[in-house]
């Protein structure tokens, strides 16, 4: 459907979550469950809550605590102190410093947004030919699966730290609805 479509509809029990081109969709869902319905490998979901970080915003979950852009800190202002999900795609993250020396050095990517780092630990690989999809575990045993060049050399059991995008996350109610935050 992303391929071919001009216009998606995603429905869910019968009732249209949203509708749209289908880049649109996939850039800014409107609920969770869009979310994890567009993108494969689906979106990584995390529970958490959004706590005042000196003048900034910062998400506190079981993988660590992620400083939020200055924009996303300003959207994200009147949900301090509420729970969230913070929804991130595999492609939105990348393997921190510390993990990039088991990567060879003519690729190591280096991200340039202001992003914080989550502790995981390896759990699968899957060998895709150009990259690799990181089966990864936070703290609190939590699945999360990020996208990684083919040079990385990982073995399962491996503790990954990972930066986030932020300035690519998407932060969710944790309602029933799900509805998107920013």
């Amino acid at each position: 459907a992303m391929t071919l479509g001009d216009r998606l509809v995603i429905m869910k029990d019968g009732l249209v979550q949203q509708c749209g081109a289908p880049l649109e969709l996939y850039d800014k869902p409107q609920n969770r469950f869009v979310a994890g319905f567009i993108g494969t490998p689906p979106m990584n979901f995390l529970e958490g809550r959004l706590e005042r970080d000196g003048s900034a915003v910062a998400f506190a979950g079981a993988a660590g605590d992620l400083s939020l852009s200055d924009a996303l800190s300003k959207t994200m202002k009147p949900h301090i102190g509420k729970e969230v999900t913070l929804g991130i795609r595999p492609e939105h993250l990348r393997l921190s410093e510390s993990s990039s020396d088991r990567i060879a050095t003519t690729d190591v990517r280096k991200s340039t947004a202001t992003a914080g780092s989550i502790q995981t630990t390896v759990t699968a690989i899957e060998p895709l030919g150009c990259s690799l999809n990181l089966h990864l575990a936070d703290r609190a045993g939590a699945p999360i699966v990020a996208r990684a060049s083919a040079a990385a050399r990982m073995s399962v059991g491996d503790p990954v730290s990972l930066v986030v995008d932020t300035p690519s996350a998407h932060f969710f109610a944790c309602t029933d609805t799900g509805e998107r935050l920013n």
